[in-house]
């Protein structure tokens, strides 16, 4: 589950990842219910990209990584168990009318095919522009960040394409790494199922 304002409302929903099955944006309702007391309802519907119940969906994050004041979600498939899979991992982004689209259509190279586990958005120059970290299973980890309005890799440019059977991850400036611009960058804590967890953290040089 993450917490991501699905609809650009300002409101947060509980986006819950549903594999081969739809992924629901949950909203609280204070006073909805049987008995007014309160309860969940699906705002996302049925029949978007965000929700395909073909999608075997295991993680989910959200954050601004256009800049443009609203989040975009990564959507982290597992199609099998480890290796290259035939379903890519999406980062989507809701237009005017509502509608997702992947903006990894605009750069279908830089797709991940690996058979991922999960993934954290990531400051990494503490300069509020947001990346997304990717944990893969025994395949290289991969860090997307927009470049002329496209999402690309840089993770083998900063040295975090690093293999190993990644399970979870967690990003907050935990060792006060400051970037060369003077920002707060996050460090970047993978656990992994085999050999040992990673500490990433920015250097002197980016």
């Amino acid at each position: 589950v993450s917490f991501v304002d699905t609809n650009g409302d300002g409101q947060f929903e509980a986006l819950l990842s549903g594999y081969l099955t739809s992924n629901k944006a949950l909203r609280w309702n204070p006073t909805g219910g049987s008995d007014g007391t309160g309860s969940f309802a699906n705002i996302e519907p049925h029949a978007s990209l965000l929700s395909s119940h073909s999608l075997p969906t295991i993680c989910t994050v959200g954050c601004d990584v256009d800049s443009d004041g609203e989040e975009e979600i990564f959507v982290v498939n597992a199609a099998i168990y480890n290796g290259i899979t035939s379903v890519a991992d999406l980062l989507l982004k809701r237009g005017s009318g509502g509608a997702w689209t992947d903006l990894f259509a605009a750069n279908p190279t830089a797709r991940n095919f690996w058979s991922s586990r999960s993934a954290a958005c990531v400051d990494r120059q503490g300069n509020q522009q947001y990346g997304v970290y990717v944990a893969n299973y025994e395949g290289p980890n991969m860090l997307f960040e927009m470049d002329g309005g496209k999402p690309v890799d840089i993770a083998p440019e900063v040295g975090v394409a690093l293999t190993a059977a990644g399970r979870g991850i967690v990003a907050a400036p935990f060792m006060a790494h400051w970037a060369p611009d003077g920002g707060l960058g996050m460090d970047i804590y993978v656990t992994n199922e085999f050999p040992k967890n990673l500490d990433l953290g920015i250097s002197s040089d980016n």
